[in-house]
């Protein structure tokens, strides 16, 4: 379970990095939801707007693919960013 918040960012890492890894940088809080596949509730949230952490999360994500997860849990990662107008990166 301490893994799990890695395996999400994994996941999302997949699709355009460099632009991904841009966002990342810029935004001022970093929040990952968790859930199940079966449904939209919110099971656990966790978020952080220390930028040596959102720093940290950039060097877990790489440029390799990865195989497709079938664990049964589904997530979401949201990046804020104060400067840009709906607070989302």
């Amino acid at each position: 379970m301490r893994y799990l918040p890695l395996l999400v960012l994994l996941a999302f890492a997949g699709c355009d990095s460099s632009a991904f890894h841009k966002k990342l940088a810029a935004a001022d809080k970093v929040e990952i939801r968790f859930g199940t596949s079966q449904s939209d509730v919110i099971e656990k949230y966790i978020n952080t707007t220390n930028k040596d952490t959102i720093k940290k999360l950039e060097g877990f994500l790489t440029d390799a693919s990865t195989g497709e997860f079938n664990c049964g849990s589904d997530g979401k990662l949201i990046l804020f960013c104060s400067r840009a107008a709906t607070g989302e990166c």
